[in-house]
């Protein structure tokens, strides 16, 4: 197989196959067909000949790790599933089984049952780290970052901890609003890695919510250094300008940022915002017509309608907050946040009203 001469090598295997049919030997030579299937990009048929050294051998190590792969490149996933759960009926204590599943159920959008099976999967083989790794990142997904950070926690007293690890958790702290705890394991993945652009700017967000801009600014800086192409370590930068009044800085950042994700609505918003903030309407009522030849969505038509306000254009924004509200009408709260005044306008509780009704 490995000379590429596959006829041969599946006909020295269909010879093995009629001298032994012991489930190992059986498990084997499915298990190398699926290898070559595998060379020769058969993924479909890798499938099948995985699934048949299972049902001989239904904890085949090897197999089991096969599958996972194959699967991925298949996308059979509910198959996966029907597959591992017949496996486990018979080996229950399976750990790869489990893992496998857990990937399945993630892949499907089975979150919680992906949980539950990577935790069985921790619980057959503690030692096994790909499952503490995808559970943990599962949790951090889905938002649950005390769960999260535990999981997470595990590995680092188990396993041999790493820059990623370190962020990771210095990422949970931060959200869960410890600043000082997540610049700690922030810092030592610094120490691990330096050159992670994702460490630096992280650091930068928690001296941002401290309002220590100028040490924010560093970060930001340095994370740029790093990889220049990431929209969001501009935008943050660009904010940070703001801050500190430096609205020529905030705005050169914030074209970056644009350039660099001129599809996504965000970045957009976010400087009109800051230009609002900074007094400057005019502006960010420009910012949201190029952000309206680029990208699309109901938030743009809220901060639009915000900004005409604050230039005094009250007709042109009443009539595009109509058009907004009978588009999303739920989403009308967050122009309340860009421009709290709007909550006290006449003309914008009475259209309210109207769509209410």
């Amino acid at each position: 197989a490995y000379l590429e001469k596959y006829d041969a090598a599946f006909d020295v295997l269909e010879e093995l196959n009629q001298r032994d049919n012991k489930p190992e030997v059986l498990a084997e030579i499915s298990l190398v067909e699926a290898l070559i299937y595998e060379n020769q990009e058969q993924y479909d048929c890798m499938f099948i000949a995985l699934k048949a050294a299972l049902k001989e051998v239904p904890n085949h190590q090897e197999a089991l790790e096969r599958l996972s792969l194959c699967v991925e490149l298949t996308r059979n996933y509910e198959a996966s599933i029907r597959i591992h759960e017949e496996i486990l009926e018979e080996e229950p204590y399976c750990y790869f089984a489990w893992y496998n599943l857990g990937q399945a159920h993630a892949y499907l959008g089975n979150y919680q049952e992906a949980i539950e099976a990577y935790e069985y999967a921790i619980v057959c083989n503690e030692a096994f780290e790909p499952a503490y790794r995808d559970c943990a990142e599962l949790c951090f997904e889905l938002n649950a970052l005390h769960k999260s950070l535990r999981w997470h926690r595990e590995i680092l007293e188990r396993f041999e901890p790493d820059a990623e690890l370190f962020l990771k958790i210095g990422q949970i702290y931060q959200q869960l609003g410890n600043n000082n705890a997540a610049r700690t394991y922030l810092t030592r993945a610094m120490h691990l890695d330096p050159m992670n652009d994702e460490v630096h700017y992280y650091i930068g967000i928690c001296f941002a919510q401290e309002k220590k801009w100028e040490s924010a600014i560093n970060a930001y800086k340095k994370a740029i250094q790093l990889d220049d192409l990431r929209e969001e370590y501009f935008a943050a930068l660009g904010e940070a300008f703001f801050h500190i009044e430096d609205v020529e800085g905030g705005i050169e950042m914030f074209e970056k940022a644009t350039d660099i994700a001129p599809e996504e609505s965000e970045y957009w918003i976010r400087f009109a915002v800051q230009l609002l903030a900074s007094g400057n309407p005019a502006t960010a009522l420009e910012v949201m017509d190029d952000a309206c030849e680029f990208s699309v969505g109901t938030e743009l038509q809220y901060c639009k309608v915000a900004c005409l306000f604050a230039c005094g254009r009250r007709n042109e924004g009443t009539y595009l907050l109509g058009e907004a509200l009978a588009e999303d009408f739920q989403l009308h709260p967050l122009m309340f946040t860009w421009a709290p005044e709007l909550k006290e306008d006449p003309a914008v509780l009475s259209l309210l009203a109207s769509f209410a009704t």
